[in-house]
Order: structure tokens, then sequence, then C-alpha cells
């Protein structure tokens, strides 16, 4: 809305350009936008950049991507979600989405400073994508294992009343996780 704000992250240059477009149509809003990718590290990350038309089929996974779809590699600052959140001292953040093709598990253990700060706990929108762990070198149950030690449990978004065990995704799956506390 008008009075909320929204802080948005997108690492490559044509398509944070285009955020940027966007953005300026929409004055009213309250948008701030990063060009950089987010993750547990500050770095220099390389992200795979789709040539098909689906322009958010972009990722930082290596090996994810078919090479016949990747139109180029491109190098992008990272940052943490803790780190960020503490320097532009946001409070009351009500949710964090992330679509990152696979490098969710990252961005979210780039927030353990702020969940150890806080009690506060925003509802997470999530897409989980199953194949990506391996190629990262972690697991499913590390992932719940973490979320459940910092107060998340996961829920369907098509019934938020059904708690689902993310260690049985087998695809790409959009999930809720939900703070056990308020």
């Amino acid at each position: 809305g008008e009075t909320g704000q929204v802080h948005s992250f997108e690492p490559v240059k044509e398509y944070f350009q285009r955020l940027n477009n966007l953005l300026g149509a929409n004055k009213e809003y309250h948008v701030v936008a990063n060009r950089c990718a987010v993750g547990d590290e500050e770095r220099t990350a390389s992200i795979a950049v789709t040539s098909l038309p689906n322009i958010g089929w972009n990722t930082m996974v290596p090996d994810f991507m078919s090479q016949e779809t990747i139109k180029q590699r491109v190098e992008v600052p990272t940052c943490r979600l803790d780190r960020y959140i503490r320097e532009k001292a946001l409070r009351r953040i009500s949710l964090i989405k992330i679509d990152t093709e696979g490098f969710e598990f990252p961005v979210l253990k780039g927030l353990s400073g702020y969940f150890e700060e806080t009690r506060d706990r925003p509802r997470i929108i999530c897409e989980i994508a199953p194949e990506a762990y391996p190629l990262l070198g972690s697991t499913l149950g590390q992932l719940r294992e973490y979320m459940e030690q910092h107060g998340y449990r996961a829920f369907s978004l098509i019934d938020l009343d059904a708690e689902i065990d993310i260690t049985k995704l087998e695809k790409t799956t959009d999930v809720g996780f939900m703070p056990s506390w308020s």
C-alpha cells in the first residue's frame, strides 16, 4: 500500500533497469530497489541468466540450469538480509518473499542475525526447489531444521491450515513459513 515499503533485490543489470522503469511509473509507492543478490555471504557470485522467455529463471545454483538455456553468466554482488535490515533500521517487517530458483536456503541463512536479534517473525513465502539442494551441498532436512530453530513451521499456500513436511517435497513448490510465535 501507500504507507508500507517494499525492498526489492534484483542482481541482473537489464532486469534491474526494468524494475526501475516500473518504479518510475508508480512513484506513489515506497519501493527500494537494490541491485544485488541476497545470500549468506557478502561477496561476488556468478548468476546464470536464461535465454528462455521466463526472465525470472536465473539462478546462482551451480549446474542447476541446463547449459543450452544459459544466455550468459554474470558476476553480481551479494548481500545478507540481516545486515541490510540492520543498516536500514527496518522494523515491523510483515512479509518476506523469496523466489531465487534454488538459492533460497542461502538467502534464509543470511537472515540468521535478524532471527537471533529479534523475536519478531514475519511470514515468509518461499519457493523451494528440492533439486538444487544436492548441488549446494545441503538437504531439505537441514532447511527444515534451520527454520524450526528460528521458530517457523511450513504450510501449504493452497491450504494455510495444512502443515507440510518440506523434506517430502519432490518438485519446486511455494511454501508459507509461518512463525510459531509472534
